[in-house]
């Protein structure tokens, strides 16, 4: 009736129940799972990522600073300036030569300006020979038209005397001719007084004439006198534009064989590269110039492919390549304006921040960037910075959530569809 198992469990085992029980490192690599599984969960919900786009720059003077170039391709014959030296704008800073030699190996420059001041000396001894014979001149005119009016105050006089002697021959005759109507004298007599009074008034219009011319004369020596200050300026006003073109020529020859480089603005002199009896050309520049305590401020060069979202504002890590990130670790800075358009390439050809690793002709964009205070410190060691180092920055664009990023590329599929 009963079947074999009911039987079979009756019975005494001489062997106990097998237990199943599971080892101990399951147990922990489950609860690991299950920590790891909910701390992924919420690293994904709570933990935020940063995208941030790595560009390379250089430490920029805020104020600018200016480089010197030669004016034209010469020979470093005197240099007055200093690597840190304060200049002022106006000082001399190098002195250039460009004087070209003949085959006689004499300075073709120097016989040129010889000649030239040769001639300069020549001209201005002739005006100084034209001013002195203008003064004569004027001296001898004045003299002359003093005689002259003494003269005609002489003839004046003269004139005087012969109209009282015409006037007293005029009465003469009157009187006589009344005689001889009465008979009391004889004809002769009364016509030898009329020829007086006709000789006397004759010399009377003589004179008057002659004051006529003398007055004409003295007029024409008075006008000749006011015009004479006026011609002599015209010839020498001719000969000192003569004299000033020479001098001009002059000092172009004299800048052609040597000529100066002076400071364009106040600052301190930097980079000075320029050595006597190196020679330079327009491309090279000499030195620059930075201001003084002037702040400095960090220039990116962005891509244009991560140049998009930048905007003022936006937080930067920088990293000078002179001071190990390992050791001193990065420095916030802040953007402060962002270039609308690229640079030209002109004005970065010196530069190449990216070493030709993003070609030539690639655009960049400049990106300027604050500094923070702290930025110069390094714990209580403070870092020197100087203008031209080179650094690399990370630019933090837009934080989000990693499920965010996580979901990111279905976002734009789905704004595609």
């Amino acid at each position: 009736m009963f079947r074999d198992a009911a039987l079979a469990a009756d019975r005494p085992q001489w062997l106990g129940e097998v237990l199943l029980i599971p080892p101990t490192s399951l147990r922990v690599a489950a609860v690991a799972s299950a920590v790891v599984a909910v701390a992924t969960v919420m690293l994904l919900v709570w933990g935020t990522y940063t995208h941030r786009a790595t560009v390379v720059g250089r430490l920029v003077p805020s104020a600018g600073f200016a480089k010197v170039y030669a004016p034209s391709v010469g020979v470093v014959i005197e240099r007055h300036v200093a690597e840190g030296q304060r200049v002022n704008e106006g000082d001399v800073l190098f002195v250039l030569s460009a004087e070209r030699r003949s085959a006689a190996g004499d300075g073709v420059g120097s016989q040129v300006a010889r000649r030239i001041e040769a001639r300069v000396a020549s001209l201005q001894e002739d005006l100084t020979d034209m001013t002195r014979m203008h003064s004569i001149a004027l001296e001898t005119q004045r003299q002359t038209i003093a005689a002259r009016s003494e003269e005609l105050a002489k003839l004046d006089g003269l004139i005087q005397s012969q109209r009282e002697r015409v006037a007293l021959a005029s009465a003469n005759a009157h009187r006589y001719a009344r005689l001889l109507a009465r008979s009391y004298v004889s004809r002769e007599q009364s016509q030898e007084k009329r020829a007086t009074y006709l000789e006397q008034r004759a010399q009377f219009q003589s004179l008057q004439r002659e004051r006529v011319v003398m007055t004409r004369t003295l007029i024409a020596d008075r006008q000749r006198l006011d015009a004479l200050p006026h011609a002599q300026h015209r010839e020498l006003a001719q000969r000192t534009r003569e004299l000033a073109l020479l001098k001009q020529e002059l000092t172009e020859s004299e800048g052609k064989r040597a000529f100066s480089v002076i400071a364009p603005a106040d600052g301190i002199a930097t980079t000075v590269m320029s050595e006597v009896g190196q020679t330079v050309t327009v491309a090279m520049p000499l030195m620059s110039i930075v201001p003084v305590d002037s702040r400095l401020e960090a220039h990116l060069y962005v891509t244009s492919d991560a140049v998009g979202f930048m905007q003022a504002g936006d937080p930067v890590r920088l990293r000078y390549r002179a001071f190990a990130h390992q050791k001193f670790g990065q420095f916030p800075g802040t953007v402060t304006s962002v270039s609308w358009a690229a640079l030209p390439h002109a004005e970065i050809a010196d530069i190449d921040p990216y070493e030709g690793r993003k070609g030539t002709q690639t655009p960049l964009y400049l990106v300027k960037v604050r500094l923070d205070d702290s930025s110069a410190h390094a714990g209580i060691r403070p870092l020197v910075l100087r203008a031209g180092m080179q650094l690399d920055a990370d630019v933090m664009r837009e934080t989000r959530r990693l499920y965010e990023w996580a979901f990111h590329p279905l976002q734009g599929l789905r704004q595609q569809w």
